[in-house]
C-alpha cells in the first residue's frame, strides 16, 4: 500500500463502530464507505469480535480503483478508547498474514516527476504515525511496473519507543522497459535485468530516521548490445524523516550510503548494422565499433567493481568515488581504470542549480595515464565542460603510442556542442577500418561545432592550418601507403571537416595539403619527395563504405622509382575507395621529367599525359617535349598493382634535325658535347616492362641522312648516317647482336673517310665492339676490324688498317705541282682519340709491291748551288722503288712526323762526255718531315717545294757508296 495511514483509519473506525454496539454486518459497512469516503478506495471487512479495547477483523479487502490493492487476515487492533477519540491513535496493530498488490502507472510518474504530492495535505510537518507499534508476521508486496513484476517477501514490527526492522527477500523475474510501450526510449536501446533477487533489511529509529540494508543479484542484465554476467550489489543507507515520507512530504529528506558493486563482468557484441548500434553504442564511433580488437575486447568482457558514497539533503544529491575505490578492469586483470573525486569535490553533484562533475580517471596496464573531466550545467542543453588526458607512451589493440597529450574544453548550449581542443604528442600507429595510421607527430589546435538536433559537426584549425610534423597512412589490402614531414592542412574557408549523420550520414573534408618531403607507394609504384600541393575534397559515406577525393596538383619534385624526377606538376586528379577497392585517375598538364643517377640516357623533357586506376590496374598515356616545346614523341603503358608488372610503348614518329631546332642532345646526354649541328631526319620506337627489381627495354632507331659535327672534337664532320638500329636494352644499352649503318664521309683533318659500312654491337657493358668499319680511301680501303671501345666520355684506341690504297691518289692528296707516282700502299694507323683529340700513333704504311714516285718541279735553281743537290732531283724524276715505308705519326690535327723511305732505282745523266746516254742508278731515298698535317694537305706547294728549300736540298746531299755502288739522297724538312 502506498499509505500506511489506512490501518489507523480502519481502527479509529472499528472502534467508534463498537462503542456504538452496532451489529458487525453494519460495521463492516460503515468501516467500508469511510473508508471510501475517506479516499482510501473501496474496502470489505470481516469483522471477527470487537470490544471497547480490541477489535479483531479477519479478513481486510481493499483497493483504490487504480490497480493498487490490499488484502489482510487476522489483523488485531488494541486500543483505549479515549485517545482513539480524541488523539486518533491505537496502541497496536498485529496482521499475521498482509498481501499488498501495487501497480505503478507511467501517467501517474510523469504527473508527480520531479517529486510526491504530499498525502491528502492533511498531515502537519512533523507527522506522527497513528498507532504505538504495528507487527506484520507475513508480509508482501506484489508491484506491476512498466518495467515488469517483482514481489517482496518478509516479516517485521515497529515500535514508537524502540524502533523497529522490516526483512524483505526481493524476487523479480525479468523487468525490461521494453515490457511497455509507455517507457519505450524512442529508437531506444532495450535494457533487461533477469532473475533480479536478493535481501533487503530495513530499519526504523523512534525519531524518525531510518536505514537499510541491500543485498541484490540478478542471473544477468543486457543494454543493447552489452551484457552484464550475475551483477550483484551492496548497499547501506541512512536517511532522515521517514515519516515524512509517509506522509508524502520529500523537502526534508537526508539520506547518505554507501554502494559496493561485486566483481561483474561485461561483454558486448558488435551489431551486425550500424542501424542496430542504439543510442548508447551510437556514441562509439564507427571505426572503433568495427575494429577487430574492440569486438575481441567485448568477448573477453571487462570486470567493473568497487564502491561510492552516496548523500542526499536538502534537494541536493552527491556522489563520491574515492580514489581507487570503483575499477573497471579485463577479464585477465592487466588493464585498470580506477575513478576518483578531483580535489575532494564530488564526483557528481546534482541540485536545484544544476550539475556538476569532476572525476579523475587513473590508467595502469599497456594504456598508463591520466583523464580529468569536469563539467557543469543548469540541465543537459546548458554545460561547460573541460576534459584532460595525459597519457605516457602505451598500446591498444588498435593504437600504439609514444606520449599523447590533449585538452579538450567547451560549451553545451540548446544541443550545440562548441569547444576547442589542443592535441600534441606521437602516435606510433592506430588503425581505423582500412585505414593504418603510423608514426604520426601530433601539436595542432582544433575548434569544433556541433549541432545535436541538426545530427550535423564541423571541426576547423585555430591558426587556420593543422600542422602535421610527421606521419603515414596505409590501406593495406590495396597496398597502398603514404607518409609526409613538416606537413600542414589548411582551409581557407576555415571547416576542414563537416559531419552529418541523418538518414544519409556523410563526412567531409575541403583544405589544402603542403608538405616538405612525402612518399607514396602503390603496390611496386613509388613516389618520394616534395610533393605537389594538393588541393583537394573529400567525401566519406559511412553506411555505402565509400570515400571520394577530387584534387588539384601544382608544383612539386616527386621520384618516380627512383629513377624519374617529376616537377612542377600541373593537373587534376580524383579516387573512389569503395568495397571493391581503390580505382582513380589524374590528368597532368604538364611537368618536368629527366632521370635519375648517373647513368641516365634521357636529357630533361617535359610529360604531359593522364593515368586512370581500376581492377588495381593503372592504363596511362603520356606526350614527350623538350623544355622548349619541341614534340619528342608519346606513348600508352599499363601497370599491375598488385605483381608490381608493367609495360609501356612510346614512339618519337619522324622527326626533323636541324641546328636551331631538334638535336640529339634534346634525347640524351650521351649525345652532349660528342655531335652537334645535326640535320637530317630520324625516329624511334622503344618498348618497356618492368617488374619489383627490374626493368626491361628495347627499341628500334631509324636514321636518313644525318649529319653533324663530330663525334667529340676529334671529328670535324661527320655525313650521310643512315640505317636501323635495333636495341635489345636502353639502360645499359644493348644490341640484339650485330647491327649496320651506312656513313657517307668522315672528316678527320688530315685523315679523310668515305662510303663507310660500319657494323657494330653493344653487349651491354658500357663498350662498342665493331667487327668491321670500312671505308674508301685513295681508291682503296681503310678500316678497323675487331675493335671494341668505351661509349661516351674515355680513350678510344683502335687499329686503322689500309688495303689496297693507290699511291698516285695519294700524292695528288698533297696537292704538290709536279709530284705524282704509281703503285699500291698498304699498312696500319693506330688512332687514338682522348680528350677531344685524334693521333696516330707509330703507324706505317708501306708498299705492295713495287711502283714510281715522280716529281718534276722547277729545281733549275739548285743547279748553280750544289752539283749535288741537282743529282738528287734527277733522281726524283722517275724513282722506281722496290719497296715504300713511311712512318706516321703524331696528332690528326697538329704536327705530324713522317719518316718516308724509297729504295729503288733512277735514271741520271752523268756529267760525262765519254756517256752520252742516262744510266740507270740504284738509290736509297729518305725524307723525314715534321709539318702540321693541315698544312701538308692545304697548303702542299709552300710545304714541300724542294726549289724554295735549295740550301737544306743540298745540305742533305751525298755522294754515292763506294761501296755499294749505291747512291743516296737525304732531305730533311721542317
Amino acid at each position: 500500500m502506498s499509505r500506511l495511514a489506512f490501518l489507523g483509519v480502519v481502527a479509529l473506525v472499528g472502534l467508534v463502530a463498537a462503542a456504538v454496539v452496532f451489529r458487525a454486518q453494519l460495521l463492516n459497512a460503515v468501516i467500508a464507505y469511510l473508508a471510501a469516503g475517506g479516499r482510501l478506495g473501496a474496502a470489505s471487512v470481516e469483522v471477527e469480535r470487537f470490544d471497547l479495547s480490541e477489535i479483531t477483523l479477519k479478513r481486510i479487502d481493499w483497493s483504490d480503483g487504480e490497480g493498487r490493492s490490499a488484502t489482510a487476515r487476522d489483523v488485531t487492533v488494541t486500543f483505549n478508547a479515549r485517545e482513539l477519540i480524541a488523539k486518533r491513535r491505537v496502541h497496536a496493530i498485529a496482521a499475521e498474514d498482509v498481501i499488498a498488490r501495487i501497480r505503478i502507472d507511467p501517467a501517474a510518474l510523469k504527473r508527480t516527476a520531479g517529486g510526491r504530492d504530499r498525502a491528502g495535505g492533511d498531515f502537519a510537518d512533523g507527522f506522527a504515525p497513528p498507532f504505538d507499534s504495528v507487527r506484520i508476521n507475513a508480509l508482501r508486496v506484489d508491484v506491476a511496473s512498466p518495467l515488469g513484476l517483482a514481489t517482496a517477501e518478509g516479516a517485521g514490527r515497529f515500535d514508537r519507543r524502540e524502533g523497529g526492522a522490516f526483512d524483505l527477500r526481493l524476487d523479480a523475474p525479468q523487468l525490461s522497459p521494453g515490457l511497455s510501450p509507455d517507457l519505450a526510449r524512442e529508437g531506444g536501446d532495450e535494457a533487461r535485468i533477469d532473475g533480479l533477487e536478493g535481501d533487503v533489511a530495513l530499519t526504523l529509529a523512534p525519531d524518525g530516521a531510518a536505514g537499510a540494508d541491500l543485498a541484490l543479484s540478478a542471473k544477468n542484465a543486457a543494454y543493447g548490445p552489452f551484457f552484464l554476467e550475475a551483477p550483484a550489489f551492496a548497499a547501506r543507507a541512512r536517511a532522515g524523516s521517514w515519516l515524512n515520507l509517509i506522509a508524502g512530504d520529500v523537502s526534508g529528506v537526508t539520506a547518505s550510503g554507501d554502494v559496493t558493486l561485486a566483481p561483474t563482468r561485461i561483454s558486448w557484441a558488435a551489431p551486425e548494422e550500424a542501424a542496430d548500434a542504439g543510442p548508447v553504442f551510437g556514441l562509439i564511433p564507427e571505426p572503433i565499433r568495427e575494429a577487430e580488437g574492440f569486438a575481441a575486447a567485448g568477448r573477453e568482457g571487462l570486470t567493473v567493481r568497487g564502491g561510492m558514497e552516496v548523500s542526499y539533503a536538502d534537494g541536493a544529491l552527491q556522489i563520491r568515488a574515492p580514489d581507487g575505490a570503483l575499477v573497471l578492469e579485463t577479464a585477465a586483470g592487466d588493464e585498470r581504470l580506477a575513478f576518483a573525486d578531483i580535489d575532494q569535490r564530488p564526483a557528481f553533484e546534482l541540485d536545484a542549480d544544476g550539475f556538476r562533475i569532476a572525476a579523475a580517471i587513473r590508467a595502469s596496464g599497456r594504456a598508463p595515464g591520466d583523464i580529468t573531466l569536469t563539467a557543469a550545467g543548469a540541465n543537459v542543453d546548458a554545460i561547460d565542460f573541460d576534459l584532460g588526458v595525459s597519457l605516457a607512451a602505451g598500446e591498444v589493440d588498435v593504437a600504439a603510442w609514444r606520449r599523447l597529450e590533449g585538452r579538450l574544453e567547451g560549451t553545451v548550449r540548446d544541443q550545440t556542442i562548441d569547444a576547442t581542443a589542443e592535441l600534441n604528442g606521437a602516435l606510433e600507429r592506430a588503425r581505423i577500418g582500412r585505414l593504418a595510421i603510423r608514426n604520426a607527430a601530433l601539436d595542432t589546435g582544433l575548434k569544433a561545432r556541433a549541432d545535436i538536433a541538426a545530427k550535423s559537426a564541423s571541426l576547423s584549425a585555430v591558426d587556420s592550418c593543422v600542422a602535421l610534423p610527421s606521419g603515414a597512412i596505409a590501406i593495406p589490402s590495396q597496398a597502398l601507403t603514404a607518409r609526409v614531414r613538416e606537413a600542414s592542412i589548411c582551409s581557407d574557408d576555415g571547416a576542414l571537416l563537416t559531419a552529418d549523420w541523418n538518414a544519409a550520414p556523410r563526412v567531409d573534408a575541403i583544405g589544402r595539403l603542403k608538405s616538405r618531403d612525402a612518399a607514396f607507394a602503390l603496390g611496386e609504384t613509388r613516389f618520394a619527395g616534395a610533393p605537389p600541393q594538393m588541393d583537394f575534397s573529400v567525401r566519406y559515406l559511412p553506411k555505402a563504405h565509400l570515400s571520394t577525393i577530387e584534387m588539384a596538383l601544382a608544383g612539386g619534385a616527386v621520384t618516380l622509382n627512383r629513377s624519374l624526377l617529376f616537377t612542377d606538376a600541373a593537373g587534376r586528379g580524383s579516387a573512389r575507395l569503395d568495397e571493391t577497392g581503390l580505382s582513380g585517375s589524374i590528368t597532368v598538364g604538364s611537368a618536368g621529367l629527366r632521370q635519375v643517377g648517373p647513368d641516365a640516357i634521357a636529357t630533361p623533357m617535359r610529360v604531359s599525359g593522364g593515368a586512370e586506376l581500376r581492377d588495381r590496374k593503372i592504363d596511362f598515356d603520356f606526350a614527350v617535349a623538350t623544355p622548349a616545346g619541341l614534340p619528342l614523341g608519346a606513348g600508352t603503358g599499363v601497370h599491375d598493382v598488385s605483381s608490381g608488372r608493367g609495360t609501356a610503348n612510346f614512339a618519337t614518329g619522324p622527326l626533323g634535325l636541324t641546328p636551331s631546332g631538334l638535336q640529339p642532345s634534346d634525347f640524351s646526354p650521351y649525345f652532349t658535347g660528342l655531335i652537334s649541328e645535326t640535320t637530317g631526319a630520324m625516329g624511334a620506337e622503344f618498348a618497356f616492362n618492368w617488374r619489383p627489381g627490374d626493368v626491361g627495354s628495347s627499341g628500334i632507331v631509324r636514321l636518313d641522312d644525318v649529319a653533324f659535327q663530330g663525334p667529340s672534337l676529334a671529328v670535324t664532320r661527320t655525313s650521310g648516317v643512315s640505317g636501323e638500329v635495333a636495341l635489345s636494352s636502353l639502360l645499359p644499352l644493348a644490341t640484339p647482336g650485330v647491327q649496320s649503318i651506312r656513313v657517307e664521309t668522315v672528316d678527320l683533318d688530315a685523315l679523310q673517310l668515305s662510303d663507310g659500312d660500319i657494323r657494330f654491337e653493344l653487349p651491354g657493358d658500357q663498350t662498342v665492339r665493331v667487327p668491321t668499319a670500312t671505308f674508301g680511301w685513295y681508291g682503296g680501303v681503310i678500316g678497323a676490324y675487331d675493335a671494341a671501345s668505351p661509349l661516351g666520355v674515355g680513350r678510344v684506341s683502335t687499329n686503322l688498317r689500309a688495303a689496297n690504297v693507290d699511291f698516285g691518289r695519294l700524292l695528288a692528296q698533297l696537292n704538290v705541282d709536279g709530284l705524282s707516282g704509281e703503285g699500291v700502299i698498304e699498312g696500319d694507323l693506330p688512332l687514338v682519340i682522348e680528350d677531344g683529340r685524334a693521333r696516330i700513333e707509330k703507324g706505317e704504311l708501306r708498299s705492295a709491291g713495287p711502283g714510281v714516285l715522280r716529281y718534276t718541279g722547277n729545281a733549275s735553281a739548285l743547279a748553280s748551288v750544289n752539283g749535288g743537290a741537282q743529282i738528287a732531283f734527277d733522281a726524283l724524276r722517275e724513282l722506281e722503288f722496290a719497296s715504300l715505308t713511311a712512318g706516321v705519326d703524331g696528332p690528326l690535327d697538329g704536327e705530324l712526323e713522317f719518316a718516308v723511305r724509297f729504295e729503288g732505282a733512277s735514271r741520271l745523266t752523268i756529267d760525262d762526255p765519254r756517256i752520252t746516254d742516262a744510266v740507270r742508278v740504284p738509290v736509297i731515298y729518305r725524307m723525314n718531315i715534321k709539318a702540321p698535317a693541315l698544312d701538308l694537305i692545304r697548303e702542299g706547294r709552300a710545304a714541300v717545294d724542294f726549289s724554295s728549300r735549295a740550301g737544306d736540298l743540298v745540305r742533305g746531299a751525298s755522294s754515292s757508296e763506294e761501296e755499294g755502288g749505291e747512291e743516296e739522297a737525304g732531305v730533311d724538312q721542317e
